[in-house]
């Protein structure tokens, strides 16, 4: 994958507290893999201001049922995790952000109230 110039961002909010969220223009939703236990897709992330990244992000079944009440489709509930998560943690940087891949369900870790958001914007 080809990942622009990254530049650390010093208001990265990981909690999704206080600090303002990223502002993120769109998510989309590209190739979609089927695995063992889930699926896998590739994500790309468009940022106010230009800025785009690149993300290889699992979605597991029971995740997909978690989040969605198996009643979404896969596609759909990965981009609203994505979209949950990029606007607390901010763009893949050297010091965090976004990881460039990862399973969706390692997001809840990461970012207080993903559960609640990600069932609001599915």
């Amino acid at each position: 994958m080809s990942h622009p110039e990254r530049q650390p961002d010093p208001a990265a909010a990981h909690d999704g507290g206080a600090s303002p969220p990223h502002a993120v223009r769109s998510v989309e939703v590209g190739e979609e893999l089927e695995t063992a236990r889930g699926w896998r897709y590739e994500v790309r992330i468009f940022w106010e201001g230009g800025r785009l990244t690149s993300h290889t992000a699992d979605l597991s079944w029971a995740d997909h049922d978690f989040w969605s009440g198996g009643s979404k489709q896969p596609s759909r509930v990965i981009e609203a995790v994505v979209h949950v998560a990029a606007a607390a943690m901010g763009p893949t940087t050297d010091d965090g952000g976004l990881p460039e891949k990862f399973n969706a369900s390692s997001l809840r870790r990461r970012v207080l109230g993903l559960d609640e958001r990600v069932r609001e914007r599915v």
